[in-house]
């Protein structure tokens, strides 16, 4: 680029002649200095003009509108008219652009968004909105997820030590729950204490504790009621109270037992005492039947049929 030297000094002097050549030499220099491709550079050097330190409004010697160096602090200043002042918006310094206000420059618009944005460090955002989201690192720290409009979620491994609410929805695969706390819907299909026994149950009014089967409520029964023909098979009890009614007792294997009181109205049926067999025996000859068996009998029975007797 060409920058502007005198051409023709020694020509051009108080009372020379005025000529054309030396006149054009000066003039085609000073054409060449503004020439838009050719002209010269602004960069200090010699012939090349000093550096530009502002850029500003085309005709105005104070722009409102501009860019300036600033030297003493190594920046450069954006300026924008507001109000019919300038003010300035941002600065570029060392490692920095920011905007000279806090809080007041936006990047972009609604209408008009940057692309593509690349960040190789820490993004500290307020708030952030996005359409779309991808994060593959890091961490998520006092944010709701879904709080406004729930999607689906997939974790590895999730840690709460407040209350997981599953709202309407179905949670599958969960693999080992150390503790639950369920108060609601239903539990389908499920092995419950397959690996570690379960040591309290609650079931509506029973209560399932150890080797006790209890109610809850108070002076609560416990029913067990058979569908149909079916019936309530025990291996073994313990009966220490209450009442059997209406149920035979040894119908179809007999065993021995044990009284306090034997009660039978009208007709006492006693059979196979030690040797002595006894069919349908009437009330009236109980007494000839104990006299001929008491001295088969243990004192305890002897007492019973005695009782048998008072009834």
């Amino acid at each position: 680029m060409a920058g502007y030297t005198r051409q023709s000094s020694a020509d051009i002097t108080t009372g020379a002649t005025v000529r054309a050549a030396p006149i054009n030499a000066e003039l085609n220099q000073v054409l060449d200095a503004f020439a838009n491709t050719t002209g010269h550079k602004h960069d200090g050097t010699t012939a090349e003009g000093p550096v530009i330190g502002l850029i500003g409004d085309a005709g105005e010697t104070a722009p409102n509108n501009k860019v300036v160096i600033d030297t003493t602090n190594n920046e450069i200043e954006f300026y924008v008219e507001v109000s019919s002042n300038p003010v300035e918006q941002i600065i570029i310094k060392d490692g920095v652009i920011e905007p000279t206000t806090d809080d007041d420059i936006d990047l972009g618009s609604s209408s008009k968004q940057f692309k593509d944005l690349y960040l190789d460090g820490t993004a500290n955002i307020d708030s952030l909105v996005a359409d779309t989201v991808d994060i593959n690192a890091g961490s998520i720290d006092g944010t709701d997820i879904g709080g406004t409009t729930r999607a689906t979620a997939d974790f590895t491994n999730l840690s709460a030590n407040g209350t997981v609410t599953f709202a309407g929805g179905t949670v599958s695969n969960l693999g080992t729950v150390t503790t639950a706390d369920i108060n609601g819907g239903t539990i389908d299909g499920v092995t419950i204490g397959t690996n570690s026994a379960v040591t309290d149950l609650r079931v509506d009014n029973l209560k399932l504790d150890a080797n006790t089967i209890s109610a809850t409520n108070t002076n609560g029964s416990i029913t067990l009621t058979p569908a149909g023909t079916g019936s309530v098979v025990i291996g073994a009890a313990d009966i220490n109270g209450g009442a059997i009614d209406g149920t035979p007792i040894g119908a179809s294997s007999a065993s021995t037992g044990a009284f306090t009181t034997l009660l039978r109205p009208v007709r006492l049926h006693l059979l196979r005492l030690t040797s002595t067999v006894v069919q349908q025996t009437t009330s009236s000859s109980v007494v000839q039947l104990v006299q001929r068996v008491a001295s088969q009998l243990s004192m305890r029975m002897q007492v019973l049929l005695v009782r048998l007797l008072a009834t």
